[in-house]
């Protein structure tokens, strides 16, 4: 599995001007809205090159109603880390 590009907002020359960091929660929290050290991690690890199939039964939604069920996708979240803490990991 390559992550590659997947690391690109942590750029050290550029650490607040990344366009999906939400400038609003840095106002209020200057330590949310970031990727700097001692920030709080909400964040997404993707694989942008696996191919699957959505399948409805896996959603955590309790909704049932998805027009995508049975779709072909490419691109994979791997792991979502919320306020520091691995809340789904599909990585080793």
């Amino acid at each position: 599995m390559r992550l590659r590009g997947v690391f690109a907002p942590l750029r050290r020359d550029v650490p607040n001007r990344h366009p999906l960091l939400k400038p609003q929660a840095r106002q209020f929290h200057p330590l949310h809205g970031t990727l700097l050290p001692g920030a709080v991690a909400d964040a997404t690890v993707l694989d942008p090159d696996t191919e699957y199939a959505l399948d409805l039964t896996t959603f955590r939604s309790k909704s049932r109603n998805c027009p995508y069920h049975g779709w072909k996708v490419k691109g994979r979240p791997m792991a979502t880390v919320v306020e520091g803490q691995v809340r789904m990991s599909r990585i080793g």
